[in-house]
């Protein structure tokens, strides 16, 4: 199994998404001279991957209903998710930004890659009839 190779799939361009349709950014935690820490983006780089909608999940609780978005991203880059200086690594694809959430590292499998789960930071909500 060690010798699984998942980089020819990964860079085909009949699997994986064109070549600057998906950018990772990052961003790091800077302290300023008054003490209080911010998230710097840096900018936005084209990300080589295969992306995949993961579909919506909804959870219902007594008073509110919650729906997220998700996608997973297969790719030789390393994702990281939150640490101590540094926010999780988001993606832009399709003009909307995911959030990583949870990493699988594959990196011993042949030329290695890494698996990523990542949720939609933001959704519109339902517009309501006579509404904007």
């Amino acid at each position: 199994m060690g010798l699984l190779d998942n980089s020819d799939i990964l860079s085909d361009p009949d699997f994986a998404a064109p070549y600057g349709s998906v950018q990772l950014i990052r961003s790091k935690q800077v302290i300023g001279t008054d003490g209080v820490a911010t998230y710097v983006e840096n900018p936005a780089v084209p990300l080589s991957c295969v992306i995949q909608p993961a579909g919506l999940t909804q959870q219902q609780k007594a008073d509110l209903s919650n729906v997220t978005a998700s996608v997973n991203v297969w790719t030789t880059t390393r994702l990281n998710t939150v640490t101590e200086n540094y926010e999780a690594d988001q993606i832009l694809w399709q003009g909307k930004r995911y959030m990583v959430m949870v990493v699988e590292d594959w990196t011993a499998f042949g030329a290695g890659f890494i698996r990523a789960t990542c949720e939609l930071r933001t959704m519109e909500g339902p517009r309501l009839r006579g509404g904007p």
